[in-house]
């Protein structure tokens, strides 16, 4: 329980008072027992001076009943306890005491008698001693001075309460104490309960402010501090009661604009939701619309593009062909703008797919570099790439994606780069036991970019200065797509650049590392160019170190100068070279300054492969003719070049062994497949409400003796298809009248109860799923537009069990430009007439490649690949009537087929040797048909 303010005061004012009373009576009784014992020491001075004389009277008899008497006397004197006489050597004499003197406090006199003759005393002395006096009496001694013998006289007082303090100054001692006690005690208890009220009532106000109550007030009466107090308490109520009144105020407010935010939301989300609604729906629209749209640039550009290889490969003289090629150009680039906007509309869909395939990088750069390499010579650019040692080259990833990067990069330096050199560099950036990231930067010497252009870039239809858009083309799509797709494979793209002092674009990629995969081979490994010497020669530095690179890897031992004048000294040293590999810019290709480098070589009989900054086949042509044994673009792949450099090294007596990390190995062969019919006698029916499609495949078609009808719309194709039975059916997809779909679903159920044509879908619709959604719905194959002649002949030869009525795709090749030593004449080539001749011309143009395809499939050890590749160029070999070409085919396949694991590399040399001298053989007849 808490004490009160006044059980703690009155303590409190109590003890400084009996404080004070105590210390005041200890100083009276002080007092008062000093004078007492001066009282008594008086007394007892006189007692033993008069019992002295009385003894000394006596003569000094201290016997009999005179003595009794005195001593008796003495005694009886009011406050005397005893009284003595003893000897000098202590011994009493005589002595007598009051009882009870043995716990009393005493005050004794002393007197010391000496008789001397008569018995008068020489010497009087008196001792007052204040001593405990104890029984038996104890009389303080001194010792006399030599002398007669001595007695003394004590006597000795007792010092009793009474005689220090009276009863009634005790009585009156006491009074003052209790009166000062109890005025204290009043004064206490006064000043408590003024203390009190004024607090109870601080206190109470303090409660009601607790409670809410901030308009509470003290009535302040106090005097002083406590006033004080009330004062400062009614302040601190009045600032918490006006605190109150504004936050009231403030919440209010806030709540009202808390309510009206509340309600602004709710109609935001109204909002939005309509809103995500309609984006959605406009999502939807824009999808339908860019695929609509996509169909109706796609119809017109597949007819351009298809008539304009048709066109290509009939009788046109140069200027005419030139045309033609401008003409494919011109659509090319216009349907790669309209693919980028697909790509941008896919990827803000979020309906990109990303593959995850196993690809080999050098192959994934060298394709770019051959496919862009004729529009860097064209500007007179050098075009370059370095693959560093310690890169991985066996990875995972969407190698489609990578060459569209790098391909948009690499375009781009070229189309901004009016002179000098284009470098691409792949680096490895950081590496684990199972992912690698690499770091790709495409290098030119263009124009440049400034900080304020670098911003514009990476942003959808945005170049950098507009006018390039108006002088250079392009839809300012290429960055942000590659930025996009770059995200989604894990990497980043960035740039450094400054004007007029060319650009770095780079950018990165994580991709895992395919098992056991090396990033070149070893240097090693047993090549066929092991430890042959070889001179390089190359005034482009770059270019230079690119080729000694690729050199030392097969472990050859390269010697490299930078001048003409050092290459025609050391060529001529009378040192043995293997070889000599010469590599000529464009400006020495223009100037001509070569002539004096490759006769120089030729007379001193060393082999010279020439690596020139074109893919003109004209100034390949001659090269050769003014020395070189082997010709070859520096775009060159690194396969091309190492088959060539054998060849030439083995004077072209051997097959070229194969490159290191090629052979084949253990593998078990799949059984032979029957030979299949050709394409001629089938029945086919083209559906198309576009007569420029509807024609080119029908025109593709009868090239190839099929049995052609047409329909423009979906409900004719039905009525022809349910009248008469064909084999196959190109069905396109948006027609009037009737659907392909619905066509299509309608000539199946006709068909229910017979074996059912073929039925392949004919669509520009290019976006994601949109061939998985046409499969689904009963399609038996699907082709985008534009078509190529070689997806018609290869469902040709599907109907018809010959997969090779045609080859594939052509493309931009390096070994299609590669020239060797004259081999046949062109008296040994079939004549060109009618269809075969032009199928003919056809298929030399896409031998390069079917040899790629071939070598791809022998590298990846994929047998069954191999078999499909080979019987394929061998069925387009036997349509043509090409007999060497069909003898080598021949071979490989019944080598594959019979499980001839020895002759299956010699095979594909052979096959390769082959394809080259077919090759070689129709430039020698082009070129003397021209000149003629």
């Amino acid at each position: 329980m808490q004490r009160t303010i006044r059980k703690r005061l009155i303590p409190l004012t109590l003890l400084p008072a009996l404080a004070v009373a105590g210390a005041g009576a200890l100083v009276f009784l002080h007092f008062a027992t000093q004078d007492a014992a001066r009282a008594l020491q008086q007394t007892a001075d006189l007692v033993a001076a008069r019992t002295a004389r009385k003894l000394e009277h006596g003569g000094g008899d201290y016997q009999g009943n005179r003595v009794e008497r005195t001593l008796s006397e003495a005694l009886s004197t009011p406050h005397v306890a005893a009284i003595a006489v003893t000897q000098d050597d202590g011994r009493v004499v005589i002595a007598r005491e009051l009882p009870g003197l043995e716990d009393g406090w005493t005050v004794g006199a002393n007197r010391l008698l000496r008789y001397i003759g008569g018995g008068i005393p020489a010497r009087f002395e008196a001792e007052t001693t204040l001593s405990r006096i104890t029984s038996p009496f104890d009389v303080p001694f001194r010792a006399a001075p030599q002398g007669p013998p001595e007695h003394r006289l004590s006597v000795a007082t007792r010092l009793s309460p009474g005689a220090v303090l009276s009863p009634r100054a005790s009585t009156a001692f006491a009074l003052v104490v209790l009166g000062i006690l109890l005025l204290s005690s009043l004064a206490a208890g006064h000043t408590a309960r003024q203390l009190r009220l004024p607090l109870h009532s601080l206190a109470r106000t303090i409660k009601r402010l607790q409670l809410g109550r901030l308009d509470t007030q003290i009535r302040a009466r106090s005097p002083g501090e406590i006033g004080e107090l009330e004062h400062a308490v009614n302040a601190m109520a009045a600032s918490l009661h006006r605190g109150q009144q504004e936050l009231q105020r403030q919440v209010e407010q806030t709540t009202s604009e808390l309510r009206q935010t509340l309600q602004a939301v709710e109609v935001q989300n109204v909002e939005l939701d309509v809103a995500r609604k309609r984006a959605l729906e406009a999502s939807k629209v824009k999808s339908e619309f860019l695929a609509n749209v996509s169909h109706e640039i796609r119809t017109p550009i597949n007819g351009i593009l298809g008539f304009a290889d048709l066109l290509i490969h009939s009788p046109l003289d140069a200027e005419q062909r030139d045309y033609v090629n401008t003409i494919k150009e011109s659509c090319t680039n216009l349907l790669t703008i309209v693919n980028d906007i697909l790509d941008f509309s896919k990827i803000e869909a979020g309906k990109l797919v990303i593959d995850n395939v196993a690809f080999d990088l050098r192959d994934s750069v060298e394709e770019v570099l051959s496919l862009l390499a004729p529009a860097a010579y064209g500007k007179s650019l050098e075009l370059v790439h370095l693959i560093y040692s310690d890169v991985p080259l066996k990875l995972y990833g969407d190698p489609i994606r990578i060459r569209q990067v790098l391909t948009n990069l690499v375009h781009n330096a070229i189309k901004f780069t009016p002179q000098g050199r284009i470098v691409v560099r792949v680096m490895l950036e950081d590496e684990t036991d199972k992912e690698a990231v690499l770091r790709v930067t495409v290098t030119d010497t263009g124009i440049g970019l400034s900080p304020a252009d670098q911003s514009k870039l990476f942003k959808a239809f945005s170049q950098a200065d507009t006018s390039l858009t108006r002088r250079f083309g392009g839809a300012g799509l290429g960055l942000i797509i590659s930025r996009k797709l770059l995200e989604q494979m894990g990497g980043t793209i960035g740039l450094e650049s400054e004007p007029e002092q060319g650009s770095t674009f780079w950018f990165t990629l994580r991709c895992l590392k395919q098992p056991a995969s090396t990033a070149s081979e070893p240097a090693q490994r047993q090549t066929a160019l092991l430890e042959r010497h070889i001179l390089l020669y190359d005034e482009e530095p770059l270019s230079r170190l690119a080729t000694k690179h690729v050199l030392e890897s097969w472990g050859v031992r390269v010697s490299e100068v930078d001048d003409r004048q050092s290459f025609q000294s050391m060529i001529s040293a009378g040192k043995r070279w293997d070889a000599a590999v010469v590599g000529l810019t464009r400006g020495e290709l223009n100037d001509r300054s070569y002539q004096s480098v490759l006769p120089k070589a030729e007379q001193l009989g060393v082999p010279l492969l020439v690596m020139a900054s074109t893919v003109d086949r004209n100034e390949l042509r001659s090269l050769y003719q003014q020395g070189a044994r082997v010709c070859l673009p520096k775009a060159v792949r690194r396969q091309t070049l190492y088959r060539e450099l054998c060849r030439l090294l083995s004077g072209g007596r051997n097959e070229p062994a194969p490159l290191p990390g090629s052979e084949l190995p253990e593998f078990s062969l799949p059984r032979p497949a029957t030979q299949q019919p050709a394409a001629s006698g089938l029945r086919v029916l083209v559906v198309d409400d576009n007569d420029i499609n509807r024609k080119l495949v029908c025109t593709i078609l009868r090239r190839h003796q099929v049995d052609v009808r047409e329909a423009e719309d979906g409900r004719r194709a039905v009525d022809i298809a349910t009248a008469e039975h064909f084999h196959l059916i190109f069905m396109d997809i948006q027609m009037p009248t009737m659907s392909g779909e619905e066509a299509a679903r309608l000539i199946r159920e006709h068909y229910a109860e017979a074996r059912a044509p073929r039925i392949v879908a004919l669509t520009a619709n290019a976006m994601h799923g949109e061939r998985e959604r046409l499969l689904t719905a009963g399609m038996d194959d699907c082709l985008i537009k534009p078509i190529t002649e070689d997806q018609v002949t290869a469902i040709l030869g599907e109907i018809a069990g010959s997969e090779a009525v045609r080859g594939e795709t052509p493309a931009s090749g390096d070994e299609a430009i590669t020239v060797g030593s004259e081999e046949k004449g062109d008296d040994e080539l079939p004549s060109r007439d009618g269809l075969r001749a032009e199928m003919r011309e056809m298929l030399v143009a896409e031998l390069p490649q079917h040899k790629r395809a071939i070598q791809r499939a022998y590298r990846r050890n994929d047998v069954a690949e191999l078999k499909e590749k080979v019987h394929k160029l061998h069925g387009a070999v036997s349509v043509c009537h090409m007999p060497d070409l069909k003898a080598a085919c021949a071979d490989l396949e019944n080598s594959v087929i019979s499980e001839d694991r020895v002759s299956i590399p010699s095979g594909v040399q052979r096959l390769m040797a082959a394809i080259n001298e077919t090759v070689r053989a129709e430039d020698r007849q082009r070129a003397a048909s021209q000149g003629g």
